[in-house]
């Protein structure tokens, strides 16, 4: 997490506590979704079905490997988690990741992701069909006027990947990791001589592209945002800056504009709004997802295909901690969340969220050999079984 969105975030919740009460048609032999409903002409139809069945899933500084996935089947099936989020790593460097590479100037092939993808697909693993395969903007050493060749080849492999191993989607974490910032004007290679209203245009057409290239890998996919646009929205909103061209992360949302304007049959987007990190009432659950589904639409160009194409999701940061609070591992009642207090919270999440409640973890590590939780109380395991109605370890 950088520091602006750290303190974005802190500044966020300590108000929030103070306060507590045209059509494109997809691509040709796309590998498709079982739940793809999308028309044969390849126009936009209503997603809107009945309520899914509410899910927890963990995204964190634990997010395995498909290996580990594979080999450690058993765990992830008696995980208190519906799903989970993971990476496939890349042949030449078992350190390295696609999620970390995809978003650069060198194109990659399926070769590059075995033996990953292929143990993977070798046989079925419980809970895939809730997981989601990461992706973020590393390296970006490339400028938003440069060739996206390999960028969009990059894209359509991690989808194909995601379908091949049959999960829901991709995790696309729009954080920059790296020294570059894809999203911030100020900081672009010819922002003094191209201006923002270029750059803007730019990133509008990327995301076009870029949803193709999704979709061409994998029809009727589902993309879970942690941040989507409320990022953008919440720093106007707020007065952190005063424009887009301003904004850390200002060229988001015309590039999410491009995705929307762009997508087809049933591809689908989930807001994951970090910006509700640090909130433990039910009641404060409740009010931020009115507030997404309120204000977000609104906030888009295209409000009538955001309200058809986007669904909000609801995280809990299991340990995170507030101004001057600590993460202790011994002692779960001293935390910011107490073991009571996130079962609680999780119970809250799940009942104001659309479908997903995403868990993140820094410290606490859930993907291990035996599937017993490292680096946090076990309370925090029986918690979230108690929540979850689910087992526990």
């Amino acid at each position: 997490m950088s520091v602006y969105r750290a303190s974005l975030l802190a500044l966020f919740v300590t108000m929030s506590c103070q306060h507590r009460g045209a059509t494109v048609v997809p691509a040709a032999n796309a590998p498709a979704s079982p739940a793809d409903t999308s028309r044969a002409d390849g126009g936009n139809v209503p997603l809107s079905k009945a309520p899914p069945t509410k899910k927890l899933i963990e995204f964190g500084w634990d997010a395995p490997s498909a290996a580990y996935v594979h080999s450690h089947a058993q765990v992830v099936a008696q995980s208190v988690f519906d799903g989970l989020v993971f990476h496939v790593n890349l042949a030449t460097a078992a350190s390295e990741s696609l999620a970390g590479r995809a978003f650069g100037s060198r194109t990659f092939t399926r070769g590059d992701l075995e033996p990953d993808m292929q143990e993977l697909t070798a046989g079925k693993v419980a809970k895939l069909a809730n997981s989601f395969l990461s992706l973020n903007l590393m390296p970006g050493d490339v400028d938003w006027f440069d060739s996206f060749a390999g960028v969009s080849a990059n894209f359509e492999l991690t989808a194909r990947a995601a379908h091949d191993a049959g999960l829901r989607g991709i995790l696309f974490d729009i954080e920059a990791y790296g020294k570059s910032e894809p999203f911030n004007f100020p900081k672009q290679r010819d922002a003094a001589a191209r201006g923002f209203a270029a750059y803007s245009a730019q990133a509008r057409i990327r995301g076009q592209e870029l949803i193709k290239a999704f979709e061409k890998g994998y029809k009727g996919l589902t993309i879970f945002l942690p941040y989507g646009f409320s990022l953008p929205y919440q720093s106007l909103k707020r007065g952190w800056c005063q424009a887009l061209s301003e904004c850390p992360q200002g060229l988001l949302k015309p590039f999410l504009e491009g995705m929307l304007e762009a997508a087809t049959g049933s591809t689908h987007f989930i807001e994951g709004d970090e910006f509700a990190y640090g909130l433990r009432d039910p009641a404060e659950f409740e009010s931020a997802a009115r507030a997404l589904r309120t204000d977000l639409p609104g906030f888009s160009d295209n409000t009538a295909i955001y309200r058809r194409r986007f669904s909000v999701a609801l995280p809990i940061w299991i340990d995170y901690q507030a101004k001057g609070e600590r993460w202790s591992e011994t002692d779960e009642s001293g935390n910011y969340y107490s073991a009571a207090q996130l079962e609680a919270a999780v119970r809250g999440a799940l009942a104001a969220t659309d479908e997903f409640v995403w868990v993140y973890a820094q410290k606490p590590h859930f993907w291990t050999k035996d599937g017993a939780v490292l680096g946090a109380h076990p309370a925090y395991g029986r918690a979230l079984g108690e929540a979850r109605g689910g087992p526990s370890r």
